[in-house]
């Protein structure tokens, strides 16, 4: 904004020195055609040499004074206006060049890249072709808050200069904010190809983490998607340069899904998912407020003598022209949306009044994402909602998964604490894939544990797995926490699971999540149940239910 002032202030200075010129010289040729067409200078002459004998050699020294003053006056204007005039011309030209550039790297920007790249596509040879890589760094932002915007800003410029020696005229390396990264590659096909492999590996070899004087390793999330302009139709609705950036930043974004050190080429399959995601994304209020995300409930199971313990809650949605939407696609829009906490209370709700009316004092266990535990409103709002249902908290188990604790595990007692404290039980979730330790364990009041189901599915093939599944339980048991075996699917590591001492068990074994009328069904036809060997449902009650 401020260099658009300058450019207006001295945009108005140019029209005002032009405007004072005009009026010397209209002044100067109003005289002079008085003097030739009337003689008015002559004739004031005349009269002033016949009144004062001496007046007209005064009036030509006054006269003379007043045209040499007027020249100087002139020419120093005319040379103020040509300072003015270059002044203005260097301004304009830096803010030109500001439009194009990112101030962090300086590096051309988006839209410096776009210009160029609509320059090559006009003029590349047709035995020629464009490749776009783009390299996003999604953990950038939390390195600048950790470590300091001046190592934030110094890993930026370090990728700035190893890309930039990395490429050759007429290649283009441009830049965004510090922490996305464009590299356009021009060649012939297989040579290009070659190319764009050599410096995609050397990406992903070389910056997946970085050390900067001698400091601390730091880990890069580095994603990187691919956009190849030969592959860009020619009838696209934005220009050839537009959809070609366009492209790599849908691969880019299908990179940063999958995860750190993931490289995407584009395909037809993410234009399709992004108009999924929108078509998702604009229902979603909509399916809150009517209730098209269902509770479905799947049993936890007693392994000692087959009876329920609880259920876990889990979402589920069926669109009414998408069909059904897995949860893995639905929740993440909701929580980039903002509208998982709406989603969770919804749900919360409906949950708890359905199974109120249900026999037996089993417990009901919710996920909340380690966002929505920070968030004392949210929580608040948990908890009058579950009050409102009249269903009781201490019924009720909060799961937390260990991603949780990727920040300091100290900052979730308070909202830990005010969960407890109204009798709402803990339990965390996938233990053993994530970040939590002992530590966790001994600071944070859990009351159960989760044995992650990858430990649990491979434990009849691979030793290792039965041994961390032993130690988990048996940790377990020292600290007087219960423990869940997640992903139970055949009888024999059921009986595993009950032989090492595992307390409840979670799988298609005993049932698949099922929407609350059937839900009710199974507890009525559990309710008697107490063997050692639950009564499981054949498998087309298994369909039925899922």
């Amino acid at each position: 904004m401020a260099g658009v002032g300058s450019i207006m202030s001295g945009s108005r200075k140019f029209s005002g020195s032009r405007v004072e010129l005009l009026t010397v010289v209209s002044i100067c040729v109003v005289l002079l055609f008085l003097e030739w067409r009337f003689g008015v200078l002559s004739a004031a002459a005349a009269l002033l040499s016949h009144a004062l004998p001496s007046g007209k050699i005064y009036f030509i020294a006054v006269g003379g004074a007043l045209w040499i003053g007027m020249a100087v006056y002139s020419l120093r204007r005319r040379h103020e206006l040509s300072r003015e005039v270059n002044a203005f011309k260097a301004l304009q030209s830096e803010f030109e060049v500001a439009v194009i550039t990112d101030k962090m790297t300086g590096l051309p920007n988006r839209h410096g890249l776009e210009t160029y790249l609509t320059a090559m596509t006009d003029d590349r040879a047709d035995d020629h072709d464009l490749m776009l890589i783009g390299a996003l760094f999604s953990n950038l932002k939390m390195i600048a808050n950790v470590q300091g915007f001046e190592i934030a800003n110094a890993i930026a410029m370090d990728v700035t200069n190893r890309l930039v020696d990395r490429v050759r005229v007429p290649d283009l390396v441009a830049g965004v904010n510090g922490e996305q990264f464009y590299v356009l590659l021009h060649g012939e096909g297989g040579a290009l190809t070659k190319r764009a492999t050599a410096l995609i590996d050397y990406l992903v070899a070389n910056l997946r983490s970085i050390n900067l004087n001698e400091g601390p390793n730091l880990p890069l999330a580095l994603h990187i998607g691919v956009a190849n302009l030969s592959l860009c139709p020619t009838n696209a609705k934005s220009p050839m340069a537009a959809e070609m950036i366009r492209r790599c930043d849908l691969a880019v974004h299908e990179a940063a899904q999958r995860g750190a050190g993931a490289v995407v080429f584009f395909d037809a399959t993410m234009e399709r998912s992004i108009d999924q995601r929108g078509v998702i994304e604009a229902s979603l209020d909509e399916a809150i407020r009517s209730g098209q995300i269902e509770p479905h409930f799947q049993p936890l199971i007693n392994l000692s003598d087959g009876s329920i313990a609880g259920f876990e809650v889990l979402a589920r949605w069926k669109h009414p022209a998408l069909g059904q939407i897995p949860p893995s696609t639905f929740i993440p829009i909701a929580t980039e949306s903002g509208r998982l906490e709406e989603l969770t209370l919804a749900f919360l709700d409906r949950a708890c009044r359905a199974a109120i009316a249900w026999a037996g004092s089993f417990s009901l266990a919710f996920n909340i994402s380690p966002k929505s535990l920070n968030n004392e409103g949210f929580l608040n709002d948990f908890v009058r909602t579950l009050k409102a249902t009249q269903f009781p908290p201490s019924r009720v188990e909060v799961e937390i998964t260990e991603d949780a604790f990727v920040h300091d595990a100290f900052s979730l007692s308070k909202p830990i604490g005010k969960l407890k404290s109204e009798g709402i039980s803990l339990a965390i979730d996938d233990f053993g894939t994530g970040y939590s330790s002992l530590r966790h364990l001994l600071i944070l009041p859990f009351d159960k544990i989760k044995i992650d189901q990858s430990f649990v599915r491979d434990m009849i093939e691979n030793p290792e797995s039965r041994k961390i599944v032993h130690a988990i339980i048996g940790l377990g048991r020292s600290m007087g926490l219960s423990t869940v075996a997640e992903g139970i699917e055949v009888e024999e590591q059921r009986a595993i699971l009950r032989e090492l001492g595992c307390q409840i068990g979670q799988g298609y074994l005993f049932a698949k999540a099922m929407p609350a009328e059937r839900a009710a069904s199974f507890v009525r036809a559990r309710s008697g149940v107490a063997t050692g060997r639950p009564n499981l449902p054949n498998p087309r009650e298994l369909d039925m239910a899922s």
